[in-house]
């Protein structure tokens, strides 16, 4: 009986510290649980704002490429001869700003994401962050420029359109200057050629007696039977030959007895026959023969 008593009493022990250790496994177990529950939420809350960190930085860095380009594109445009729109321009700009503002707004609730979230692999996020500030940065940075430079070339197109029209106009003042100065001088130039023919101009008519008078030359006194040159001013040109006086010195022409009608000085010229029958005026002083009159008539009879 007592044996058996030790031994149930023996059994009992056992069993009192099989529990135990069971009791201590079921804690430690639970413990462990909870704390791989944790951690997988934690895990799954890093990963969700890594993922919108990342979906953010996309977005910056898309817009930040799409500011470059249309910054290149306002840049561009009036060296490509493409109509330069200031209203057009200024939308641009505004947009500019519009973008910068809404992601320096995002930028910010990156950092503060960051903030909440404290991890030693953050570092390069930072990096990117402060990169990212300091671009945007630099974009306000240019769209005020551009502002600047926008108002200052305004001012300008405006100047120098008004000296461009300024110019113009003296251009127009001068030109009907010069057009009004042309057609004087072309008016004098054939003034001049005229006053130069008229002065180089001769009028030679060789005819006999008969004719003379038929043309209106000379007149004749019946009782007298003497012949009278008539004023020059009433010739009739049809009947003369014009000829160049610096290049006519010598006149050919048939005749019984000539004679020179009109007041050639004698000194400027001789009268000859020559050996066919023919007589030959030559004219030894052009300048002297034809000071006195330009009109030479010869009778022939």
């Amino acid at each position: 009986m007592k044996i058996d008593y030790f031994a149930k009493t023996f059994i009992v022990f056992l069993m009192s510290l099989g529990i135990l250790s069971c009791n201590q496994s079921a804690s430690k177990y639970s413990r462990l649980m909870e704390e791989r529950d944790s951690l997988k939420l934690e895990n799954e809350i890093q990963s969700k704002n890594l993922n919108s960190i990342v979906e953010m930085i996309d977005t910056i860095n898309s817009v930040l490429d799409s500011i470059t380009m249309e910054e290149g594109m306002l840049f561009l445009a009036p060296t490509k001869e493409v109509k330069f729109a200031k209203s057009k321009t200024l939308r641009d700009l505004d947009r500019f700003e519009h973008v910068l503002r809404h992601q320096q707004r995002r930028i910010e609730e990156l950092d503060s994401l960051l903030s909440l979230n404290v991890n030693d692999n953050q570092s390069g996020m930072r990096i990117l962050i402060a990169n990212l500030k300091l671009e945007l940065e630099k974009k306000d940075v240019q769209i005020a420029k551009l502002r600047n430079e926008l108002s200052r070339k305004d001012v300008d197109i405006s100047r120098l359109r008004k000296e461009v029209q300024e110019q113009k106009e003296t251009i127009s003042k001068q030109e009907e200057t010069i057009v009004s100065q042309g057609d004087k001088i072309s008016e004098q130039e054939n003034v001049i050629a005229r006053q130069d023919e008229m002065m180089n101009n001769g009028y030679i008519l060789i005819a006999s007696k008969k004719e003379l008078v038929e043309y209106g030359i000379i007149s004749k006194k019946k009782f007298l039977k003497e012949t009278k040159l008539l004023n020059e001013r009433d010739f009739d040109d049809q009947y003369f030959q014009m000829v160049d006086i610096r290049q006519c010195t010598e006149i050919t022409f048939s005749a019984r007895a000539p004679k020179v009608l009109t007041n050639m000085p004698k000194s400027s010229y001789t009268l000859e026959k020559n050996g066919k029958g023919e007589y030959v005026l030559s004219i030894t002083n052009p300048a002297s023969f034809w000071s006195i009159s330009n009109y030479l008539v010869i009778k022939t009879d």
